[in-house]
């Protein structure tokens, strides 16, 4: 059954690829779609050996996807439509704002240059607290951890990991090949389980004396500020943890998360921060609430286009990656495929 799922699936993104420029032509506007990037990581890079697939593109993907877009899209900073619709400023029929999620160093390192080559905006959102740390994000670490160990049999790493996560069965051994897939479905199944706090400082206590080794995955304030003076990259706030903004926060937490990272992100950029982006897609009606007091709009995870009737605190995007968008007709695909599973972007 599964392997007919993935033909049925091969066959719809084909199809779908092959039509979607006589679909984005036949549109009529304004609408805009919202890609949203993790981590830009060249084929070969350390990092792929532990990093989620669903996080990656590779610097030549990004390059093809801005070339492909701009035959059908104008981009355009997500602040500018935003302010656009509120002012009722004429918009393109079609556009398209390119986000990064995070604020990985990868970003500066590897998505900057080519966006500066492109001379295509885009807006990064930042962990506040995290910009200019040696300390990363949990599910990356955790990661980095298992398949390392796994790697080497190390069944006392993962042994003492797994006793502070009890709600979760965390395999001590792997096939080779695995150990990615196999730490994605762990991370998944911890989500629901545990606080992002709890999960950091559980991998934490895990490492022990190797926390020192680990590398810094996330960038400075300096490459932040060459990165705005550019002009092209603008910057909104993710929180000031990367805490997820779930139904039941308590709520001097949840002022922190926002109020604080506004005020973090104020004081270090030029320009105003405008954007909020919720972690891991998760947001309450107290965050959204919040959010709406402080930020101009936020985007989710929720797949879909936008229109100028859309919340403009519950903007809808595409999460894109090298596993759906590394051939122009994979990228076709997945904008158009969520177009027509979105009417409330039509």
């Amino acid at each position: 059954m599964s392997a007919l799922r993935n033909i049925a699936k091969s066959v719809a993104y084909g199809v779908a690829g092959a039509l979607a420029p006589l679909v984005l032509r036949s549109l009529s506007g304004p609408r805009l779609v919202v890609l949203t990037y993790h981590r830009v990581l060249p084929v070969g890079h350390p990092a792929r050996a532990y990093e989620q697939p669903g996080m990656i593109v590779s610097p030549e993907t990004l390059a093809m996807n801005i070339r492909v877009l701009r035959q059908h899209f104008e981009l355009l900073h997500i602040e500018d439509w935003v302010d656009r619709v509120h002012t009722g400023t004429p918009l393109p029929r079609l556009a398209c704002a390119l986000t990064f999620d995070d604020g990985w160093r990868d970003n500066y390192d590897h998505a900057f240059p080519v966006l500066q080559a492109a001379q295509a905006p885009a807006t990064i959102y930042l962990v506040s607290d995290l910009v200019g740390t040696a300390r990363g994000y949990w599910p990356t670490r955790l990661a980095r951890l298992l398949c390392q160990a796994w790697h080497s049999d190390d069944i006392a790493l993962v042994q003492t990991f797994a006793k502070q996560c009890p709600a979760v069965t965390v395999p001590l051994k792997v096939a080779p090949g695995s150990e990615i897939a196999a730490a994605d479905a762990v991370l998944d199944a911890l989500k629901p389980h545990y606080s992002d706090a709890h999960l950091s400082a559980a991998v934490t206590s895990a490492l022990g004396d190797r926390v020192a080794s680990e590398p810094v995955d996330l960038m400075d304030w300096k490459q932040v500020a060459e990165m705005e003076q550019s002009g092209l990259l603008r910057f909104g706030s993710h929180t000031r943890t990367h805490t997820r903004l779930r139904a039941g926060i308590d709520a001097a937490l949840l002022n922190k998360e926002v109020d604080g990272s506004l005020a973090d992100l104020s004081a270090r950029l030029q320009r105003p921060v405008t954007g909020f982006c919720y972690p891991n897609g998760d947001y309450s009606p107290e965050a959204v609430q919040r959010v709406r007091a402080g930020y101009a709009y936020a985007t989710t995870v929720n797949a879909g286009w936008v229109n100028p009737a859309s919340n403009r605190h519950l903007l809808d995007r595409l999460g894109i990656t090298d596993a759906v968008a590394a051939s122009p007709s994979g990228l076709f695909a997945r904008v158009t495929l969520s177009l027509l599973a979105n009417p409330r972007a039509t």
